[in-house]
């Protein structure tokens, strides 16, 4: 599989609203302030956005995207990271790429279908 087959795959899936966590991991650099990216469905004002949870040192930075900017977004992650561990409806998907963008795809098909949360806000216990 071609890096761009990778990125049009999951892309699709994304956009099928099939997502129900992401976290894309290992930076390229060492220098990336930016540890970890975290990803998660939600839905706001009736709008299905993704929202993207960015951990630095100590820190955490959240940002909500609307679907349709979403792609873009997802090329730029996987310039500048080298893992990514996906969690769909009906599969679970680990990508790790080379340093000259080789993939390395494992795909685990699911049992049972995964429940989608779209809550923004929790309840309290």
């Amino acid at each position: 599989m071609t890096f761009e087959e990778m990125k049009a795959l999951l892309t699709e899936q994304i956009l099928q609203q099939q997502l129900v966590t992401a976290t894309i991991s290992q930076p390229r650099m060492k220098s990336n302030e930016i540890k970890r990216i975290k990803l998660k469905p939600l839905m706001l004002k009736n709008q299905y956005h993704i929202q993207i949870e960015y951990q630095y040192e100590r820190i955490l930075k959240h940002e909500n995207i609307l679907l349709a900017h979403f792609p873009s977004k997802l090329d730029a992650f996987f310039e500048e990271y080298r893992q990514a561990h996906i969690d769909f409806v009906d599969e679970t998907v680990q990508v790790q790429l080379s340093k000259k963008n080789k993939v390395l795809w494992k795909s685990d098909k699911t049992a049972s279908p995964k429940q989608v949360h779209l809550s923004h806000n929790r309840k309290k216990n």
